[in-house]
């Protein structure tokens, strides 16, 4: 599309233009939204899609939790486990299932805000739908066996629902599939900085561009600007 593109290190250096499309990590996007003044979305709420989930889950607190595992038995833990993962703060930390205090620690780095306690699940396959501007434009395998596929009907119900909810230019829908064939949402995620797992180069560029220039107040409509 005859672009000017420049690779940067200290995202700091670049200067607060609404037109510049940011491709990074959350944590370097989240420093040049905040310097410059623009909100920071935060995670989708999940219970949005409690019939999608497929397992339990609830809200909590870093605090909360840590209390419960410093007292729960252990074999209970071992037989019960249970994942946890930032509830509004994207990629605070890397989802996990902690099994002691020691590993609580040490994985979340620090972590004090609020969680979200879902119940584990075995998954064998998982894929990334792309949504943009209302269409889905690609679903690809990231993870598990590529030869055990998703519900299609279930990611169409899913997809419905969410254009009720989420006024996202962009965003991506998590599915994965268990050993018993279920198919459930693993989780939703915002386009403004997000990996691609194999969207050809312009469509990714596209999807990237109309969520960011969303949430800089360029763009309004749900429709390509070419």
């Amino acid at each position: 599309m005859d672009h000017n593109v420049k690779v940067f290190e200290d995202v700091s250096t670049i200067p607060e233009d609404p037109t510049n499309i940011l491709v990074g990590s959350v944590e370097s996007l989240t420093e040049w939204l905040t310097k410059n003044g623009y909100p920071v979305p935060e995670a989708v709420d999940l219970l949005q899609y409690n019939q999608f989930l497929g397992r339990p889950i609830a809200e909590s607190t870093m605090e909360d939790f840590s209390e419960w595992i410093k007292t729960v038995n252990r074999e209970w833990i071992n037989r019960y486990p249970t994942f946890i993962k930032p509830k509004s703060s994207i990629k605070a930390f890397t989802g996990f299932v902690p099994t002691d205090t020691l590993t609580l620690q040490v994985y979340t780095h620090g972590y004090n805000g609020p969680i979200w306690m879902q119940g584990f699940v075995s998954i064998v396959s998982e894929y990334r739908c792309y949504v943009s501007n209302n269409k889905i434009i690609g679903m690809k395998h990231y993870s598990g066996d590529c030869l055990v596929y998703p519900d299609s009907q279930f990611i169409k119900n899913c997809f419905e629902h969410s254009k009720t909810i989420l006024d996202y230019h962009s965003y991506t829908l998590d599915f994965g599939i268990l050993e018993n064939g279920q198919t459930i949402l693993i989780e939703v995620n915002d386009g403004w900085a997000i990996g691609n797992y194999g969207l050809e180069p312009l469509q990714y560029y596209l999807f990237v561009r109309d969520r960011w220039l969303q949430m800089t107040g360029i763009r309004k409509k749900m429709d390509h600007m070419f």
